[in-house]
């Protein structure tokens, strides 16, 4: 499943993105076939963070968003200030899902345009 989702489409759309979604996927986990398709993809994904008050400030996950959005094929939605349902005030939010889908026409109509050269060999 997990090469199908990985070869079949233009590009990926992942909304919303977990902690524990983006923390397996920074940590190269492939504990599901979605994980996996992510990981093995080569076509532009797009990814809408989702993370609780107070999850970027902790040493464990605050690195997480920018060890993924140093995958070259990978485009991270920024957040918006907003009012959180579980916090009394405005806080980061996740982007509208129109964002996300901006974002991912744009990456996939860009991709469209490059012609890659594709190496699935591997060295031992």
């Amino acid at each position: 499943m997990h090469t199908r989702i990985a070869t079949a489409y233009g590009g990926i759309l992942v909304y919303p993105a977990s902690v524990a979604f983006l923390s397996g996927l920074a940590a190269g986990s492939g504990a599901s076939p979605f994980h996996l398709a992510v990981l093995g993809t080569r076509v532009p994904v797009v990814i809408a963070p989702s993370f609780p008050l107070g999850v970027l400030g902790n040493p464990i996950t605050g690195d997480v968003p920018a060890r993924v959005g140093a995958v070259p094929n990978y485009h991270l939605v920024d957040p918006r200030k907003g009012k959180s349902r579980s916090v009394d005030g405005e806080t980061d939010v996740t982007a509208p899902m129109w964002d996300a889908i901006g974002i991912y026409e744009a990456t996939v109509d860009a991709d469209a345009d490059v012609d890659v050269d594709v190496d699935d060999s591997v060295s031992v």
